[in-house]
Formats: C-alpha cells, sequence, structure tokens
C-alpha cells in the first residue's frame, strides 16, 4: 500500500474463505488508507465440509458466495468480483446476469470474468464487464495473446494470474523441485516431464537477459507483461515482504525494445501462427 499498490486480488476459495479472511483483517488494519482501494475477489468454486471443491457458476451459487464474501471480508461492497470459473454447465449468460443483478443491488461495484475461452469472452459484450482475468506469463503468454484482440474490442483491460509461472520465473526454484500432492505445483505442466529441462533451459536465458538492465528476473518478467500490452495490470504472490518488495521493482520502468524481444526467446510454446503474428508486431 505504502508503494502506491492499489488492486487486491483474491478468490472465496483460496484456503477455503480463509484468505478472504485474511485480507479484510489487512484492509481494516489501514483503514485510513483503504479508501482507494480495489478488493477483488471470486466465486464460482464451491467447496464442502470435507475441502472438497466443485466448480459451480449458477446464479444461486453466486448470489450466496457473493454475500459470504463480503462477510469474510467484512466489507460493504466488493469493488471488482469475478466470476471464477465456468461450470460447463450453466450458460455464461445466466452467471453473468447474477452478477449484473448483484451489482444493481449494490453488493458489487463491478464484475469480470475470468478462465473464460475465446468463444466465451466474445458473450460478455451485452454484460459491460469490466475486466478479463487471464492465466498467462514469459513461459506461457499465448492465452493472453488469443484474450488480447476479443478484450480490445470489448474496451476491458485484461488482468493476468501466474505472472510469475508459480515462482519459475523468479529465478529463485527450479522445476525439478518435488511438491506434495495437495500442492497444484504437483500438476503444473511446466513442473512435468519433459517440460522441466525447457523451462530451465529458459529461465537461465532470462537471467541472462536481465543482467544487461539491472533488474531481477521477476521484475522483468512482470514489466514484460505490462510493455508488450498483453497485460494492464499483474497479479503476483509474495510470501513474505522481500519477495513483495522485489516485485514491485517491476513499477516505474520500461524494457528497451531489445531486451523486449530477447524476452520472446523465453516462451516455452512459440510455434503457432498467433504467437508469430504477436512477435511480429513488436
Amino acid at each position: 500500500m505504502d508503494a502506491g499498490i492499489t488492486l487486491y486480488d483474491t478468490a472465496d476459495v483460496y484456503g477455503l474463505g480463509h484468505a478472504e479472511k485474511l485480507l479484510g483483517r489487512a484492509i481494516r488494519s489501514f483503514e485510513k488508507k483503504s479508501e482507494n482501494l480495489v478488493i477483488s475477489t471470486k466465486g464460482g468454486v464451491a467447496w464442502d465440509s470435507l475441502g472438497r471443491t466443485r466448480r459451480d457458476s449458477s446464479a444461486k451459487y453466486l448470489k450466496q458466495a457473493v454475500r459470504d464474501s463480503l462477510r469474510r471480508l467484512k466489507i460493504e461492497k466488493i469493488s471488482l468480483y469475478f466470476l471464477h470459473w465456468p461450470d460447463g454447465v450453466t450458460p455464461i449468460e445466466e452467471s453473468l446476469n447474477a452478477l449484473k443483478e448483484l451489482s444493481l443491488e449494490g453488493y458489487i461495484q463491478t464484475f469480470g470474468v475470468s478462465n473464460l475461452a475465446p468463444a466465451d469472452l466474445r458473450l460478455c459484450g451485452k454484460f459491460s464487464i469490466a475486466a478479463i482475468q487471464i492465466k498467462g506469463n514469459l513461459l506461457e503468454p499465448e492465452e493472453l495473446i488469443k484474450a488480447k484482440k476479443i478484450a480490445s474490442k470489448l474496451g476491458v483491460p485484461i488482468i493476468s494470474y501466474s505472472s510469475l509461472a508459480d515462482g519459475l520465473l523468479s529465478g529463485a526454484i527450479s522445476s525439478n523441485k518435488k511438491y506434495s500432492a495437495d500442492d497444484h505445483r504437483s500438476r503444473y505442466p511446466l513442473f512435468q516431464g519433459s517440460a522441466k529441462k525447457i523451462v530451465d533451459k529458459r529461465v537461465t536465458l532470462l537471467k541472462a537477459i536481465v543482467k544487461s538492465i539491472h533488474k531481477s528476473p521477476a521484475q522483468f518478467a512482470l514489466r514484460w507483461l505490462l510493455d508488450t500490452n498483453l497485460a494492464s495490470g499483474v497479479l503476483f504472490g509474495a510470501k513474505n515482504p522481500r519477495q513483495a518488495a522485489e516485485n514491485l521493482g517491476a513499477h516505474g520502468w520500461k524494457i528497451p525494445k531489445k531486451e523486449i524481444l530477447a524476452g520472446c526467446g523465453v516462451v516455452y510454446r512459440k510455434s503457432s501462427k498467433i504467437y508469430t503474428n504477436f512477435y511480429s508486431s513488436l
């Protein structure tokens, strides 16, 4: 907050409600500064008493989920509420109509969508969404590239998540690191099979690129998303103040074009036509 960061993103399912409680506590501890904050949370993943999760983007569930999030955050209105995941059964229009109603009723200020396929994103033009949240980073930007044209037509910003590829782009961890079954990185494709050696080589290349501009790999990776206009905002996580401070070093400068193009060499998969067109546009 002292560095000027105003968007704080969470979701109801993170920690099965616990993350929202923590964020609400943090907001209240900085009450004098909290009036300009954008508090973003998401709904669309339900869980039972045993902690088992399932996707549920029905109107009934979303209306209850918003009220539950308000209670945990202890705020009167959610600044930006995302449909977290479609459930594959509920029509997207039903989910967005529910969020529109919640907005008109004053529970949320604006709403957006996350993890939608391009075909579903095109349906969002009727609903005046405020933002699109997409998974993407320097290693795997293809989903951001696909969404960029649609977002431009809708006139809404893209916010990237997994912006540091779950820590791989910090340069501090190896894809060979082992994770327990309850850690989602144990299922992340970049940590699996033949991808691991390729990813480690690409991260080594990233470390070489950043030396010339005296930035960390994480700072470059976050800045690259912004300077290529693939994202208007980038989300990152941090386990401690040192990591947060380092990531904030992505703010307030621009990557020279030579290094932007060099950064494209870090991309994990880059043979598709959509990537080639993106690279040419730079």
